[in-house]
């Protein structure tokens, strides 16, 4: 059985919609469709553990709630430290209250926070581009917290959303996390489980930047490769054997490998899965 199948029987044996996360290296159309329709996570190969734990933990936490994680692993000192004395956090809530409750449970854990009423309010302000995380209610009034983050795609930000909710809706915590957030908790929410995620998402976005550098790093270098060398980075990125390769370029599979070994040098990768995550974003799909 395919992991779908898999799923779907499990869910007829219980007699629920157990919350579910494929975790797949397909990128088609047609396996984001069915992974969709049947209201289903998703998380791409290679597995960052972060975004693995993270689609794990919201759906669980919206599915159970009051359910208790246990022995987070803590991240190292060093990168929290950094992002801690540079972080700026939005709390986007329209509730005083809590606002005033994040705010100080974050600025009492050493982080610079501003607060909003509304998403209108948060993009009214015309620098939001100094936040390096978002806490935001799903239930906004007006702007809801879902639409706040499709207007933050549509503006091209890839500023990190943490969302939290008071309603236990798993099509909420489904989209979301689909669409990229990068954490989902209830309301009320515990001191510790918001510290703990906001560290965990501003160490990530740290790395994320790393790898953004790295990625733009090789979509320079791709203009270097030639014609031939070009046709078989696509092969590669594709997922294709140096046998087939060989045999749909009708070349011999020593000169294959000869195109491997100068494309892994210029673009600078030294695995083919690090290549993959390099370049794929700037591959067509074959």
């Amino acid at each position: 059985m395919t992991g779908l199948d898999t799923i779907r029987k499990v869910r007829r044996a219980m007699g629920e919609q157990l919350p579910s996360v494929v975790i797949t290296a397909d990128r088609s159309s047609t396996v984001r469709r069915a992974i969709e329709a049947d209201g289903l996570m998703s998380v791409s190969k290679p597995v960052r553990t972060a975004e693995l734990v993270s689609a794990v933990e919201a759906l669980a936490s919206v599915a159970r709630p009051g359910w208790q994680r246990i022995a987070w692993p803590r991240v190292s000192p060093a990168p929290v430290a950094r992002a801690r004395s540079e972080a700026s956090v939005a709390v986007i809530d329209d509730e005083s209250s809590v606002r005033e409750a994040l705010r100080k449970a974050l600025e009492a854990d050493g982080y610079k926070v501003v607060t909003f009423p509304s998403g209108q309010a948060f993009f009214a302000d015309d620098e939001r581009g100094r936040f390096r995380c978002l806490v935001v209610d799903v239930n906004l009034p007006g702007m809801n917290g879902l639409a706040l983050q499709d207007r933050l795609k549509q503006e091209r930000s890839d500023m990190p959303i943490i969302f939290v909710t008071g309603s236990g809706v798993l099509s909420s915590a489904v989209r979301a996390m689909r669409e990229g957030a990068a954490d989902f908790l209830q309301k009320p929410v515990r001191v510790d489980a918001l510290r703990e995620s906001v560290q965990r998402v501003l160490a990530g976005s740290e790395q994320a930047a790393g790898d953004r550098a790295q990625r733009d790093e090789a979509a320079a270098r791709l203009g270097t490769l030639t014609g031939r060398e070009r046709q078989v980075i696509e092969h590669m990125v594709a997922g294709q054997a140096t046998k087939n390769i060989a045999a749909e370029l009708r070349i011999s599979e020593r000169t294959v490998e000869h195109h491997r070994h100068s494309v892994m040098r210029k673009i600078g990768a030294t695995s083919l899965a690090m290549l993959v995550r390099l370049v794929a974003p700037h591959i067509t799909e074959r």
